[in-house]
C-alpha cells in the first residue's frame, strides 16, 4: 500500500539453490494499491530449479497520477505460470513491465500481462525479451484494454525472442555485414565508389544485418543490467 505521493520499492529474490535442483512449488501473490501520486516498483528475480513449479500473481490499482513499474527476471522453473493485472484507474495513472527470460530445454513459461486503461490519459508499456532455448515452450499473452472513457490513453507492446538454435544463421550474417565493411574502406573516394563491385540485391543481404546488430546490441544491454540487479539482490 502506497500512500498519496510517497515512494516503495520492493525487491523479491526466489533462489532455487547452488545446484538449481530443487523441486517443489512456489506459490507469490502481490496486491498493490498506488494512491494519488504515489510511485512504486517491484522487481521480481526467479532463480528456480529446474523440477521446480513458479505460480506468480500480481494484481494492482492506480488512482491519480500513480505509477507502477514491475521488473520480472524468470531464469529456469519446469512449469512457470505469471500474471499481471494492472488496473489504471486514476487520470495520468502509468504502468511499465519489462520481463526478461531464459527457458531452458523442457521448461514452460507461460506469461500473461494486462493493463486495463479506465482512467483518463493513462499510459502503458509492455516489454518482454528473452532466450527461447530448443525443447523448451513460451507462452505470452500481452494485453492493453482500452475501456470506455479513458480518452486520450496510449498503450505499447514489444516483444523480443532470441533463439540460439539460430546462432550460427545470425553469425554468418553479421559477419557479411563485418566482411562488407572492412571492404568498404578501400572504395573512400567519389571515383573508387563508382566501381563499388556489389549489385543492389547484395547490398539488399548485406544490409538485412543490420536490424539483427541492433537486436543483440539491445539485449546484450538488457542483460547487463539483469546482472547487475541479480549482484544486488544476491549481496542484499
Amino acid at each position: 500500500h502506497a500512500l498519496p505521493g510517497s515512494k516503495l520499492n520492493v525487491y523479491e529474490y526466489f533462489d532455487g539453490g547452488a545446484e538449481k535442483q530443487s523441486a517443489g512449488r512456489i506459490g507469490i501473490r502481490n496486491c498493490v494499491l498506488a494512491e494519488r501520486g504515489a510511485r512504486v516498483k517491484l522487481v521480481q528475480i526467479f532463480l528456480a530449479g529446474g523440477r521446480a513449479e513458479v505460480l506468480n500473481d500480481i494484481g494492482a490499482k492506480l488512482e491519480d497520477d500513480a505509477t507502477l513499474e514491475v521488473d520480472q527476471i524468470f531464469l529456469g522453473g519446469k512449469n512457470t505460470v505469471s500474471g499481471t493485472l494492472a488496473e489504471l484507474q486514476g487520470r495520468r495513472s502509468a504502468f511499465v513491465s519489462n520481463i526478461a527470460y531464459d527457458v531452458e530445454e523442457r521448461e514452460k513459461l507461460d506469461l500473461n500481462v494486462i493493463a486495463r486503461h479506465a482512467g483518463k490519459k493513462t499510459e502503458a508499456q509492455i516489454d518482454v525479451k528473452g532466450v527461447l532455448r530448443k525443447g523448451s515452450h513460451k507462452l505470452l499473452r500481452a494485453t492493453v484494454d482500452f475501456l470506455t472513457g479513458c480518452s486520450g490513453s496510449v498503450g505499447k507492446e514489444n516483444e523480443e525472442v532470441l533463439a540460439p538454435v539460430d546462432g550460427s544463421s545470425q553469425a554468418n550474417r553479421l559477419q557479411v555485414l563485418a566482411s562488407f565493411c572492412d571492404k568498404l574502406q578501400n572504395y573512400g573516394t567519389k571515383a573508387k565508389m563508382s566501381n563499388l563491385p556489389w549489385t543492389l540485391e547484395q547490398l539488399g543481404h548485406v544490409f538485412d544485418a543490420i536490424p539483427l546488430m541492433n537486436q543483440l546490441d539491445n539485449m546484450l544491454q538488457v542483460v547487463d543490467e539483469l546482472r547487475t540487479r541479480i549482484s544486488y539482490l544476491v549481496q542484499a
